[in-house]
């Protein structure tokens, strides 16, 4: 009998379980967020972010009611390790299959890495909660039903592919377009965050461009850059090469003068507004 009351109760592993649910999945979420873990291409995938402080609010909700020995907390904590794991295999699948390993190695190891973590971390604690002594003897309740797995999978596919399409920036294509050697006004708009490139209709020519911009609904940054390998590094946040001097950051208006040959154009969109922008070339 006295054995069986040490193997009752919050304590042991249990209790280290609990403290990872409560504090350090939450802390770490929290850590990711805030560093550039979640900047893909340049850009913030708020999708990605969500779905991870949604596990972290989950996360805690288990770890308390684990604490408080709620008869469905075992259900519940392995429902939050299954549905975690779902997810981890469907962000790198979907991170494959939407081109952004392909340019972004180092992105594919960082998800690699994660994804074995949650391997492990699955594998580690859903078999606890199936083995455990202590498990058996606090709580009850502790098998996940079929009906019950089906849901959750279900629930975790939809809500990871809704809030990565509509909030991720994989959905996003930037757009190469001509700017016309005749001097009409090129009308675009653009979400915050993101940005266009323009290329110039003559890549062999020296010309002398005189260019006003125009932008409503927030500051805007234009760059005339060298060649659209300058697009692809401001995309991975690497220093691009202008024309010497030929480009203007945030602001809403203003006129650029520059004699160039190969390239074009670069505007992007700061801010978290969406913006409609004019450009004017005179030759």
């Amino acid at each position: 009998m006295d054995k069986l009351e040490k193997l009752s109760g919050i304590g042991g592993w249990l209790l280290f379980f609990i403290i990872t649910l409560a504090f350090i999945t939450p802390i770490g979420i929290l850590y990711y967020v805030s560093s550039d873990y979640y900047i893909i291409d340049g850009q913030f995938d708020s999708g990605l972010a969500l779905i991870s402080i949604g596990f972290g609010v989950w996360a805690i909700i288990v770890g308390i009611a684990l604490w408080r020995k709620n008869p469905k907390a075992v259900v519940w904590a392995k429902e939050f390790l299954l549905s975690y794991l779902i997810f981890s295999i469907v962000s790198i699948i979907v991170g494959a299959i939407l081109g952004g390993y392909s340019s972004d190695p180092e992105l594919l190891a960082e998800d690699s890495v994660s994804l074995i973590r949650a391997i492990g971390y699955f594998a580690i604690w859903f078999s606890y909660l199936n083995v455990s002594k202590r498990v058996k003897n606090t709580f009850k309740e502790r098998k996940l039903k079929i009906g019950r797995i089906s849901l959750i999978i279900i629930i975790t596919l939809v809500v990871s592919f809704l809030l990565i399409l509509f909030f991720s920036p994989y959905y996003f294509e930037t757009e190469t377009v001509a700017i016309d050697t005749t001097p009409k006004p090129l009308t675009d708009t653009l979400t915050g965050g993101y940005l266009q490139y323009h290329e110039f209709t003559d890549q062999y020519a020296v010309q002398n461009i005189s260019l006003h911009f125009t932008s409503l609904g927030g500051a805007i940054d234009v760059y005339m850059v060298r060649s659209e390998d300058e697009f692809d590094k401001f995309i991975n946040g690497e220093n691009i090469d202008t024309y010497q001097g030929c480009y203007k950051k945030n602001t809403q208006s203003g006129d650029i003068n520059c004699i160039v040959q190969t390239g074009g154009i670069i505007v992007y969109n700061p801010n978290n507004w969406n913006i409609t922008y004019t450009l004017e070339l005179k030759y």
